[in-house]
């Protein structure tokens, strides 16, 4: 599980900086509100995905240490 959140993570890393490269081709009027929204979202979507991961790690966690207090039982 780590690896696979690891690398959705450095696609979100890597979506960002692709966003922010085609920002700077558009027009410098607009440039600094647009960047701000898209860095906003970006954030976002990286704090929804990782609190998701942090559930997800909390329930594998409580899994493992219900079989090891079964283990240990007997």
């Amino acid at each position: 599980h780590m690896e696979s959140w690891r690398n959705e993570v450095m696609d979100e890393i890597n979506s960002i900086n692709q966003d922010q490269v085609l920002l700077l081709h558009h027009d410098n009027d607009t440039l600094p509100d647009q960047k701000t929204t898209e860095i906003r979202q970006w954030m976002e979507s990286v704090i929804r995905r990782l609190n998701h991961y942090k559930t997800e790690h909390h329930q594998i966690l409580k899994e493992a240490t219900t079989l090891l207090e079964l283990a240990l039982w007997k």
